[in-house]
């Protein structure tokens, strides 16, 4: 597929191309978001809600779930989130059918450390940072960097209220120096 012009500001390039089984378009539709994108699917996604945690509790509210990761990064508001994200990430004692829900069983909810946050359930940010961490290579880097940077300047600019496991400090480390360029503050 070739890359669209994006300096012509109204441009009307269209591309459908299949990833994953989703059938993604790409549009360019202003100066503002020149190449955006948009998914077309059956289903609700967070863009048919005003707040992020509408989205969370239409979908799972009600359900025993702890929301985990990028969800419950989003519910602490430390990452914005995607345009028409299509997935809840939870923890779950039993398998749910729902969809866009993509759920990790455990057997108790014992061992995490959870909030409530808009009537929700969701890992610590400390849970949720070192789980992160141990899911590296499964996970996409940019909600975490993201919400690192976010806490590292909503802390006074600091971490040392994180609790980072011994087993995740290297990653943690390496993170930190891209978390504190996110957002290209300069001291």
């Amino acid at each position: 597929m070739p890359v669209p012009n994006t300096n012509q500001s109204w441009a009307a390039v269209w591309g459908l191309i299949s990833r994953g089984g989703q059938k993604l378009i790409f549009f360019n539709f202003c100066q503002f978001a020149p190449f955006s994108l948009g998914i077309i699917m059956s289903g609700v996604t967070s863009c048919d809600f005003l707040f992020i945690s509408e989205w969370f509790n239409h979908v799972v509210g009600g359900e025993d779930v702890v929301l985990r990761q990028t969800s419950a990064l989003e519910c602490h508001q430390l990452f914005l989130g995607w345009l028409y994200e299509t997935t809840i990430e939870v923890y779950a004692m039993k398998a749910i059918e729902i969809q866009g829900v993509d759920y990790r069983l455990v057997d108790t909810f014992d061992h995490l450390e959870i909030d409530t946050k808009f009537n929700l359930r969701c890992t610590s940010i400390n849970q949720t940072v070192n789980d992160m961490l141990d899911d590296y290579d499964n996970i996409d880097p940019q909600p975490l960097v993201e919400s690192l940077s976010s806490y590292y300047y909503s802390h006074g600019r600091s971490f040392d209220s994180l609790k980072i496991l011994p087993r995740n400090m290297e990653k943690f480390e390496e993170m930190k120096d891209w978390a504190l360029d996110y957002y290209n503050y300069k001291s």
